[in-house]
């Protein structure tokens, strides 16, 4: 680019990406043959998300706008039925038959989107591009093909996730079991201080009373009783002491600890919402098939009432009609009657 009015070169930033969407709007505007590579590489078959990519689209979402040109773009890229259904399947849609005998197409969601109204054409041309679409599967079999396929691709998601949380309590764990070794040896260490400290101070007041004539000097003069209550308040202040470092270590560790669990309760959590997000996914496209398969089965009953007339009966049918028949005698044991 050259500003006319300085006559200097201005940068054009991403000029290839830009060139590129032009070349798409050109092409879509004056309805040519596309080639594939003009394609929005961003649009692709949620079967084959990763979990990131999965948790991202659910996030983002789809609207009209984006899948009109999505649309849009597989038709500009194919020259028949079979280019058309193939571009569409690569960004996860299915091409299927309406309920008024249309083409449309099935999102993974379960959403059933016009063809000719997405692509901007007419009913006849897309007929004429596409044929009709009697061998086409019907909007329930798309659904359930994708309720069928994206078993797999929820399988895939739960490992993922399990490998994630793996990875993310793999130094926490080392890291808790590091902990471990270090306050089981201050501990250690604490409690030979303490006891080397309390032999020390036991001896030095063991020194005190004295034995022979010292010591029944001592007790005459009463320096004994006094000594020895001395001695018995300095061991009660020394346990009193050791008990509260000990106390204050323990507390000291106790947060450590504490700081620590929390960090892997927050990654817990974390991947428990995960795994309960991909669950309701699960659950999602189950009922969907539940729904399909059953619309299916009165479409079915409806279509052949003499079958759906002569069906087996049901246990409470059988049972009622057990109540209401009269007892059979049993006569396979008696013999043949005699004349009398």
């Amino acid at each position: 680019r050259i500003d006319a009015e300085t006559m200097t070169a201005r940068n054009l930033p991403h000029f290839k990406l830009k060139l590129r969407d032009i070349s798409r709007e050109l092409y879509l505007e004056n309805d040519w043959q596309m080639p594939r590579g003009l394609m929005n590489s961003k649009d692709q078959d949620p079967r084959n998300f990763t979990l990131a990519e999965w948790q991202q689209a659910k996030r983002m979402g789809h609207n009209a706008r984006d899948l009109k040109a999505m649309m849009q773009d597989c038709w500009a890229v194919s020259d028949s039925r079979a280019a058309f259904t193939h571009a569409l399947q690569e960004r996860g849609l299915i091409l299927a038959k309406g309920d008024r005998r249309g083409h449309v197409a099935v999102t993974h969601e379960g959403e059933v989107l016009s063809v000719a109204r997405y692509v901007g054409r007419k009913t006849k041309e897309v007929r004429t591009k596409l044929g009709e679409p009697d061998n086409l599967p019907n909007v329930d079999e798309a659904k359930a093909q994708f309720a069928k396929d994206l078993r797999q691709t929820f399988r895939r998601h739960v490992d993922e996730a399990r490998e994630q949380k793996r990875r993310a309590l793999e130094p926490l764990e080392r890291r808790r079991k590091a902990i471990v070794c270090q306050q089981r040896d201050e501990r250690a260490k604490l409690d030979q201080k303490q006891k080397a400290r309390q032999d020390e101070e036991v001896r030095s007041r063991s020194a005190r009373l004295h034995s022979g004539m010292k010591g029944l000097w001592q007790r005459l003069s009463g320096d004994h009783a006094r000594i020895r209550k001395q001695n018995e308040q300095e061991s009660y202040a020394a346990f009193q002491r050791d008990r509260a470092q000990r106390e204050s270590m323990i507390f000291e560790q106790m947060g450590e600890r504490r700081d620590l669990q929390r960090q892997i309760k927050a990654v817990r959590e974390r991947h428990a919402a995960i795994f309960r997000e991909i669950r309701q996914d699960q659950q999602h496209y189950r009922q969907m098939e539940r729904d399909t398969a059953s619309t299916s089965r009165r479409a079915f009953q409806q279509a052949s009432p003499d079958r759906a007339k002569t069906r087996s009966p049901t246990t409470a049918e059988r049972l009622e009609r057990l109540r209401t028949q009269k007892p059979i005698q049993n006569t396979r044991d008696k013999g043949p009657e005699r004349e009398r």
